[in-house]
């Protein structure tokens, strides 16, 4: 990670009502990894959903396959996000 990151260099635009529903949900640590890969893939590139393979979650965040699609399945289950085969997107 860069020391000093710009807004000119790319950001990620969220809407204040998603940002207040996510620092309520009580999250593990890899849940939260895989939930902010989702939100880079989509709100990043102004999407709402995104193919996204469980390779890129692994790849981008250092989990292991098993780990990552645990924490799909519970963000899943709480209604967190959204999957319908590989293309996901938050809830």
């Amino acid at each position: 990670m860069r020391a000093n990151p710009q807004t000119r260099d790319g950001f990620t635009e969220v809407a204040n009502e998603i940002l207040e529903a996510l620092y309520r949900l009580h999250l593990s640590p890899n849940q939260w990894q895989v939930l902010l890969f989702i939100i880079r893939k989509t709100y990043g590139f102004h999407k709402k959903v995104d193919y996204i393979a469980n390779s890129q979650v692994v790849e981008a965040t250092g989990l292991c396959k098993a780990v990552v699609s645990r924490a799909m399945a519970t963000l899943e289950e709480a209604h967190v996000i959204v999957r319908r085969k590989k293309r996901m997107g938050l809830q």
